[in-house]
């Protein structure tokens, strides 16, 4: 859960819209009862609409709700789901490479505690 895109939405999601759950963590198990083995592969989700999105699915979501110019990732739906699952694939290997790893922690501050499910 403590990764830059998470410090990302939480600075550009002005209304707070989202709500943040560690895919470990109770909530995340709660939507997936049924299948939680399903958990130990996926690193984004979003639950959107009453619907599961995962991976590419996830970002193309959450970047969507942003709103204004963000809208425009619906676009990413016209590439097949494997080829953009691929691309995310890809880039989840390497972002500890490419953006650094936290050492600790930080995006839970008092002001954003209360966005955090567990």
């Amino acid at each position: 859960m403590c990764n830059n895109f998470v410090k990302y939405l939480i600075k550009l999601d002005k209304n707070e819209i989202f709500k943040f759950s560690s895919t470990k963590g109770v909530t995340a198990k709660k939507i997936f009862e049924k299948s939680t083995d399903q958990l130990e592969k996926i690193d984004s989700v979003a639950f959107y609409n009453k619907n599961i999105y995962v991976k590419s699915e996830a970002i193309i979501y959450i970047i969507y709700e942003l709103g204004g110019i963000y809208k425009l990732s619906l676009l990413f739906r016209i590439l097949p789901k494997k080829i953009l699952n691929v691309l995310y694939d890809y880039i989840a290997s390497n972002r500890n490479r490419w953006f650094g790893k936290l050492d600790k922690c930080s995006i839970a501050e008092k002001k954003n505690i209360s966005r955090f499910l567990d």
